[in-house]
């Protein structure tokens, strides 16, 4: 898809006729990036606020989501009836003609327009693409079935075999990794451009048995991993709900493993840290063990799994003795874990000292 008005995405018209998508915000950013880099020392662009309030197109050519507050707590404008496009200046006028204020932050994540989410399988639209939640990781993918092909060629082939929900580009740092230049010892290593993990990089030449090959020249060899990087996007609403029924799920494993009954589906409570929107909510299990009934609650702080087991305890009783061993933060009814594991050892732990 092309813009109607391509070299006009810094006027209030021509903005409100290329804008219509996802797509076209991509294409408008670009070129709005385009025009500040051709003009002399970076001149500033025209600002405007684009999405019906949703996001400002500022200056520098990026694009920002806006928060709109009144006294402070965030307020839905949709009542207004925004255009699509207008400038900040008129923005402005009518924001603080209703009393509200506003701000905006680092600029947006915006996903591409191809790019699905992984959870409800919906493509990302101008109306929610500023609600985003990014996740990058790296891929290693064996392809011996392009032994003799160009890089380039695999890997192009290779994208079309991704899910769709990941967008792909490769490592042009460490594009290729192969076992065959493996070498023990860090010194002989930086001394023949070769590293442990058997990487090899365009800048110094792939290793000291070939001559330097740039990407764009190199033929797949034997063993042969191709080496990306990939962005995957969520709507934050359906990030949330992934990352609490994920946690939830952990959490009930761990609780299964230990031998501690509960009678009940766990209870979502308050992430009492205040990690919830990356480490998911706490949960609440009614255990049981022996003629003992009582609440557990589990949850993720930052780095740590809080477990408190006060309401499975008598008034005035006290096990932190038995774990005396773990150096870690504990107390009357609670102890931190660090990690899943650690989270079922201290469960069976207290199982079995209630238990008997």
């Amino acid at each position: 898809m092309n813009l109607l008005y391509p070299d006009r995405v810094n006027d209030l018209e021509g903005l409100t006729v290329n804008l219509r998508d996802l797509e076209t915000l991509q294409l408008v950013i670009e070129r709005r990036k385009l025009l500040r880099k051709s003009t002399e020392k970076g001149v500033m662009l025209d600002e405007y606020v684009i999405g019906g309030g949703k996001y400002v197109l500022d200056s520098f050519a990026q694009a920002s989501e806006i928060s709109v507050m009144k006294n402070h707590v965030p307020v839905d404008i949709s009542y207004l009836n925004l255009p699509n496009v207008l400038t900040k200046a008129s923005f402005d006028e009518l924001i603080y003609s209703e009393g509200l204020s506003y701000m905006w932050g680092s600029p947006c994540v915006i996903p591409d327009h191809n790019v699905i989410c992984p959870c409800c399988k919906k493509r990302f639209t101008l109306k929610d693409c500023g609600k985003v939640v990014k996740f990058s990781d790296t891929l290693e993918i064996e392809r011996s079935d392009y032994i003799g092909f160009p890089l380039t060629v695999a890997f192009e082939d290779l994208c079309f075999t991704i899910e769709p929900s990941k967008q792909v580009e490769l490592d042009t740092f460490t594009p290729i990794r192969n076992d065959k230049h493996i070498r023990n010892g860090f010194l002989s290593d930086m001394i023949e451009n070769r590293n442990i993990k058997g990487y090899m990089t365009p800048e110094k030449g792939y290793s000291n048995l070939e001559p330097m090959v740039s990407i764009d020249k190199y033929i797949m060899k034997k063993g042969d991993y191709i080496c990306c990087r990939y962005n995957q996007y969520y709507h934050e609403e359906c990030h949330m709900g992934k990352l609490s029924n994920d946690t939830r799920n952990s959490f009930i494993n761990a609780m299964n493993m230990s031998g501690i009954k509960f009678n009940s589906h766990p209870l979502k409570v308050k992430n009492e840290y205040g990690s919830e929107s990356y480490r998911g909510p706490w949960f609440n299990f009614k255990a049981v063990i022996g003629d003992r009934l009582g609440d557990v609650i589990i949850g993720w702080r930052k780095r740590v799994i809080e477990l408190n087991y006060t309401g499975l305890l008598c008034p005035e009783e006290d096990i932190t003795q038995i774990f005396n061993s773990e150096d870690v933060t504990k107390g009357r009814g609670y102890i931190h874990c660090y990690g899943e594991e650690k989270l079922v050892e201290y469960l069976k732990m207290i199982y079995e000292e209630l238990s008997a």
